[in-house]
């Protein structure tokens, strides 16, 4: 496992790309780069519950704008 994640970090440095989230809203990849796995784990669960936040709020937005 340790060897999968310093490859996709190798990748991700190499190959930096915006993750669409919701409209124009985008969250880069690479943004854990170069910080330790423990460190890096928290910066992933933040994040996956920051885009989680915003799709919510999105569809939430999306929603009451079709019903009006």
């Amino acid at each position: 496992m340790t060897l999968m994640m310093f490859s996709t970090f190798q990748e991700l440095r190499e190959h930096p790309k915006a993750v669409p989230v919701c409209g124009s809203h985008y969250r880069f990849t690479n943004s854990g780069v170069g910080v330790d796995s423990t460190t890096w784990f928290v910066l992933l669960q933040v994040a996956v519950e920051s885009d989680a936040a915003q799709l919510y709020h999105c569809k939430i937005v999306q929603q009451y704008s079709v019903k009006n």
